[in-house]
């Protein structure tokens, strides 16, 4: 990308340093590249560019909306969700991470509803088995979900397993989004607010768009 854009070349060592991080990882292999240096301010100073920054640009950011104007999921969500960019670009962590998580979930149980893998059934939200039979439980929370998805060996197996196991902060087996989602929102955890952790929750709610594009959402 350097070679075809002389004017990123300074910025690239940092935003790459970024990408590689394990803490971002997931959400950076998913999101192209194009899309993360487009969002390089060029007249910054290269070393204040990070992943952090790119994060927090304009063209970052509107380019995850579009993409959720792209599929077919709810349109009332994405007020919420921009409101979120809101406070995280006026530094207010604390309510960006709340509403990050509440729609992350929310896009993902969005996202299983539309291709038939759970009905909603007043307030409980039933797993329907691959012939169609609607379970009795209820499906409460990120994991159950994510497991009951996986069960139906669709495309995006993987990546539910990766939503499922992937460590906010690294080697940290407390560190899972759906283990500081509950931490955090149970109130539990009063250090959380962080741009990084904002800034991580940016990246996995733009994936997730991304990916449940391959059900035809």
């Amino acid at each position: 990308m350097a070679e075809v854009y002389p004017q990123l070349e300074l910025h690239v060592d940092n935003i790459i340093d970024g990408i590689d991080n394990t803490e971002f990882q997931v959400g950076t292999d998913i999101i192209e590249l194009a899309h993360i240096f487009e969002a390089i301010d060029v007249q910054s100073d290269p070393d204040a560019t990070s992943i952090l920054s790119v994060i927090s640009s304009k063209n970052f950011q509107k380019s995850l909306i579009h993409s959720y104007y792209e599929t077919t999921l709810n349109i009332d969500r994405l007020p919420l969700i921009q409101e979120a960019l809101e406070l995280h670009n006026n530094k207010y962590y604390a309510g960006s991470i709340c509403l990050f998580y509440g729609q992350f979930e929310g896009v993902l149980t969005d996202s299983l509803e539309k291709v038939g893998y759970i009905v909603k059934e007043g307030d409980k939200i039933k797993p329907v088995a691959k012939d169609g039979k609607v379970k009795g439980e209820n499906l409460t929370g990120l994991v159950p979900k994510l497991k009951h998805a996986m069960t139906r060996k669709d495309e995006l197996g993987k990546f539910y397993e990766e939503i499922k196991s992937h460590k906010l902060v690294k080697d940290d087996e407390d560190q899972t989004i759906s283990k500081t989602r509950n931490d955090i929102l149970h109130g539990s955890n009063m250090n959380f607010n962080t741009e990084k952790r904002s800034a991580q929750l940016i990246l996995w709610l733009y994936s997730m768009i991304l990916q449940v594009r391959v059900l035809g959402i």
